[in-house]
């Protein structure tokens, strides 16, 4: 990682750039000035690092495969610079021309990460699932829970890390539940109902016919009806909308609870409601 960052620097940051003294001076620590420097690195330099990053992913994997304990260093390289990307800002590389479309920063380094996640987990499934729940879910959650807008974006990385199975899902739905279930549990309904669509479908069987994975949504959206949100109520109906084809029976409990939110004055529950009475049809 240390030689792209250094080298793609050194090739594409002029001279008369103002960080172009403290990047020499640092060369020999680029990773470590890299980050601390972030936010004074343009954003399009950024973009034709990890650019290069996408494009070496195959070298990055063989490293990683050979010693999983360098996938904590990429976790952490990777989770500092999404932590640190602004959601909102585009751009193109350095040399890139006017015609040319400008790529959304943080969804180009989420989607450099999850490419990467893809290729490591093919080598060694078990082990990149156990890294990625000890060592990099804690810090992604912590930034979907601080901003909603990076939240959806990186819903996709949470399973990108461990196998399309039903125990694999399930296994880290449960590990985000015990992080943040109790102390953010608005976020942690509308992560849930982003991930479940993930689930619904799979191998021509909804929520892969496990009732495991049923009974986790549900008791998520039961509990999240209750919610002083009315966002994480319409988050609640959201998710029985999507489960009510595979069972409706046990939403039926529910109705008590969910007459009284034809009342709440919010078009977006008010909406899911109209959905889940159709699902319900």
């Amino acid at each position: 990682m240390a030689d792209i960052i250094g080298s793609t620097l050194a090739n594409k940051m002029g001279k008369n750039d103002p960080e172009y003294k403290n990047f020499k001076e640092s060369f020999d620590h680029v990773n470590t000035y890299f980050i601390e420097r972030f936010n004074f690195i343009s954003d399009e330099l950024i973009h034709d690092i990890f650019s290069e990053i996408n494009d070496r992913a195959k070298d990055i994997v063989t490293v990683i495969s050979k010693n999983m304990m360098d996938f904590c260093d990429l976790s952490q390289f990777f989770t500092d610079c999404l932590q640190k990307t602004n959601s909102q800002v585009t751009c193109a590389g350095s040399l890139d021309g006017e015609d040319v479309e400008e790529d959304n920063l943080f969804k180009l380094i989420v989607d450099c990460f999850t490419n990467l996640g893809n290729s490591i987990l093919n080598e060694d499934p078990q082990q990149t699932e156990l890294f990625f729940l000890e060592y990099s879910l804690d810090a992604i959650l912590d930034i979907m829970v601080e901003n909603e807008f990076k939240r959806n974006a990186l819903i996709v990385v949470l399973y990108c890390f461990c196998q399309n199975t039903a125990n694999a899902h399930l296994r880290v739905l449960s590990r985000i539940k015990s992080k943040i279930g109790s102390t953010h549990k608005n976020s942690f309904v509308a992560i849930v109902n982003d991930l479940l669509e993930f689930d619904e479908a799979q191998d021509e069987t909804y929520l892969w016919g496990s009732a495991e994975i049923f009974d986790f949504y549900f008791d998520v959206a039961k509990k999240a009806i209750y919610y002083n949100s009315p966002i994480s109520r319409t988050k609640s109906l959201s998710i029985l909308s999507q489960l009510a084809p595979c069972s409706i029976r046990p939403v039926f409990e529910l109705l008590p609870s969910i007459k009284k939110m034809t009342k709440v004055q919010s078009w977006e529950l008010q909406g899911q409601l109209l959905i889940l009475s159709n699902c319900a049809l």
